[in-house]
């Protein structure tokens, strides 16, 4: 290992940022403890350069220690200019993004007459309006390059609205919504679009989903082949209710 090392110094810059160049880029949007880390590490040991995009930079810098050929990307995602220059930065810095893991949201839990305009706004831009300009801004070079990844993390809420919801279902049906209008405009271009229902608690232990469960799922979708596509993926453990299929 220590000579491949040195060997690697005595290369031309040009040679190892072609070296660089050559690995396939995840982008995990909302990258945190649970579902981002996981997601991020298992496309890392699959060879992936990865950015981790978050609003806490020192989150992202203790991740980058953590997982091997990963890069931080501090960005609030709620904020359409800063989202789209970091995005514009990944692709600079790693390369188009060949599979988008777009892990992003946030929960109001009040009723309906108890939120603000400015509770639900927020709650849209996380969950819709982030993944608009995210896709938005990688799809292109997926079409280019004939095919890629967008893979969302979705939830119950986006198939039912409840009392303590009316936020969060709004959100989350947008979003499912949206991806599905994108799905059918871009499998075509060989870029699949599949929405993941996580139907349970995200922990460890029963009645929970581990997040690395869920992130070799989320995987799996990334491997389906074309004739074989998935798009709403829903995804229990052994003791939910099923009480939405």
């Amino acid at each position: 290992m220590q000579g491949y090392a040195f060997l690697l110094l005595l290369l031309p810059a040009h040679a190892l940022e072609t070296k660089m160049a050559a690995r396939k880029v995840a982008a995990v949007i909302g990258y945190g403890p649970g579902i981002g880390h996981s997601c991020a590490a298992l496309w890392s040991s699959k060879g992936y350069s990865v950015a981790l995009v978050s609003r806490t930079a020192s989150k992202l810098e203790t991740a980058t220690t953590q997982i091997p050929n990963s890069a931080a990307f501090p960005c609030d995602i709620t904020d359409n200019a800063a989202l789209t220059t970091t995005m514009k930065s990944i692709a600079a810095q790693l390369g188009p993004v060949d599979t988008l893991l777009y892990n992003a949201g946030n929960g109001v839990w009040k009723k309906f007459n108890e939120i603000s305009v400015e509770q639900l706004d927020m709650a849209m831009k996380t969950n819709v309006y982030g993944l608009l300009t995210c896709a938005q801004c990688c799809t292109p070079a997926m079409v280019d390059k004939g095919g890629g990844n967008i893979i969302v993390t979705g939830a119950t809420a986006s198939l039912r609205g409840m009392p303590f919801t009316s936020a969060f279902a709004a959100a989350k049906g947008g979003q499912k919504s949206l991806a599905q209008s994108m799905a059918r405009q871009l499998w075509k271009d060989n870029v699949h679009v599949a929405y993941a229902i996580i139907d349970a608690a995200v922990g460890d232990g029963e009645g929970k989903m581990h997040p690395d469960s869920i992130a070799r799922e989320y995987f799996h979708l990334a491997e389906q082949t074309s004739d074989c596509w998935s798009f709403q993926h829903h995804i229990q453990c052994k003791t939910s209710d099923m009480s939405l299929l």
